[in-house]
């Protein structure tokens, strides 16, 4: 389920520029929320704390907690974002918001212009898996929100910035939730399929000495069976692309699978270079996805593998035995002898051109 608000809307649009594609593109994909609440009306201090247990690889994921405030319509999130060009980014931004400060060394505020406009603090830095993070919200005084940003297992912190909600603002706890979303939803090519699987967990969220408590969950109905939430007491684990592996590279014979164009081209074995063209994920049903295509062993061109639309047929099934091969058909999928040349499909012989890492 996407949440249904103005304040996400300008939340996802700023989500969209950080992909391409078009805003009103609208694929399926993943999402799982949290939502709770404090015994007060309202804050004037908030604390949410996320760990990334299990790393999408390199995906446009987002993990926030939205919140709003009592006056002027201003509201909106905090969190962290990992980006398919592995990347990432941590975000404090606020729908109504007039004015911003930049916090630490590397962080920038910029306005956003969304169905109207905000303010928005940011670092250009992905997260670290396994690493627990708190996102710290605290009134600053004369209406200014700051959020500072605490790696608890490394032992370090930044300020990410501060923004101006208006003179005697506080925290609403009416209305707060906590979620991930995968954003390639801006490609209507995007499925389920798509998507690498990635697990939260975050703990109930604090206010001081105060304790908030869980009040529901749900998953975005589009890949509600790929989706789950868990609640275990002060916790709730958010898990999503259930199924699927991480994305990233399939490497062997000192390169990467590499997709060299649009649907109907050949699939080569290339320089790793990190690029998207080379970021894959094997999903439940045994396909490989890139681009939001998938590998196929060609039905017309014997021993070609291509990139082609999905359509879950036998040719795009590619199983993982556990040898280090990746067959289709009863094949193995086959190194040329050189980088820069087309990869096959050939008959498994156990040898090196044929052992790869996914």
């Amino acid at each position: 389920m996407r949440l249904k608000s103005l304040l996400l809307c300008a939340l996802l649009g700023l989500a969209a520029a950080l992909v391409p594609g078009s805003a009103s593109a609208v694929g399926v994909t993943p999402g799982t929320y949290v939502n709770y609440t404090f015994d007060t009306a309202s804050l004037t201090q908030a604390e949410f704390t996320m760990t990334i247990n299990a790393s999408p690889g390199r995906a446009n994921v987002y993990w926030a907690n939205q919140f709003g405030f009592t006056g002027g319509d201003v509201g909106g999130y905090t969190g962290m974002q990992a980006h398919r060009d592995g990347g990432g980014m941590f975000l404090y931004s606020l729908w109504n918001s007039t004015a911003w400060k930049a916090g630490d060394a590397g962080t920038y505020c910029i306005q956003f212009q969304e169905d109207g406009t905000g303010g928005s603090c940011r670092l250009d830095q992905a997260p670290t898996p396994g690493h627990t993070y708190r996102f710290a919200v605290a009134s600053e005084g004369s209406g200014w929100y700051g959020v500072t940003v605490r790696d608890l297992t490394a032992g370090t912190s930044f300020k990410l910035g501060s923004l101006q909600t208006g003179s005697g603002n506080t925290i609403s706890t009416s209305g707060m939730v906590s979620w991930t979303e995968y954003f390639d939803w801006n490609n209507d090519k995007a499925t389920c399929d798509d998507e690498p699987y990635s697990k939260l967990t975050m703990s109930v969220p604090t206010s001081g000495s105060l304790t908030a408590h869980f009040t529901g969950t749900s998953e975005s109905s589009g890949c509600a069976a790929d989706s789950q939430v868990t609640l275990n007491g002060s916790t709730a684990v958010q898990e999503n692309g259930i199924g699927n592996s991480a994305s990233g590279d399939i490497r062997g014979s000192g390169g990467c699978l590499d997709v060299s164009g649009s649907d109907g081209t050949t699939i080569l074995l290339y320089t790793c270079t990190g690029g998207n063209n080379q970021n894959w994920v094997h999903a439940e049903n045994s396909t490989f996805h890139a681009l939001f295509s998938c590998l196929d062993a060609s039905a017309t061109q014997a021993g070609t593998v291509i990139l082609y639309s999905c359509h879950g047929g036998t040719n795009q099934q590619w199983t993982l035995p556990g040898d280090g091969t990746i067959r289709s058909g009863g094949r193995c999928l086959t190194a040329p002898t050189t980088l820069g040349n087309a990869v096959t499909v050939a008959t498994c012989n156990n040898s090196a051109a044929q052992r790869w890492t996914v």
